[in-house]
C-alpha cells in the first residue's frame, strides 16, 4: 500500500511540476516573439526536467 502511495505522490508532483513549467512557456509564447517551432523541443526538456525534480525532491 505505501508504494501504491509513493507512486500517486510522484506522479502528482511531476504532473503539477510540468502544468506550471507549461503554462510559463504558454506565457512566454503569448507575449514575446519566441518561434512556434520551439514546442515540441521545450515539451521533451520540460518532462524531462519535472522527471528529474521528482527523482530528487523526495
Amino acid at each position: 500500500m505505501e508504494n501504491i502511495k509513493n507512486i500517486f505522490k510522484g506522479v502528482g508532483i511531476s504532473l503539477g511540476f510540468t502544468i506550471v513549467l507549461l503554462v510559463i512557456f504558454s506565457a512566454i509564447l503569448t507575449y514575446t516573439n519566441v518561434s512556434e517551432n520551439t514546442i515540441t523541443p521545450v515539451i521533451i526538456v520540460v518532462t524531462g526536467i519535472s522527471i528529474l525534480f521528482r527523482k530528487f525532491a523526495c
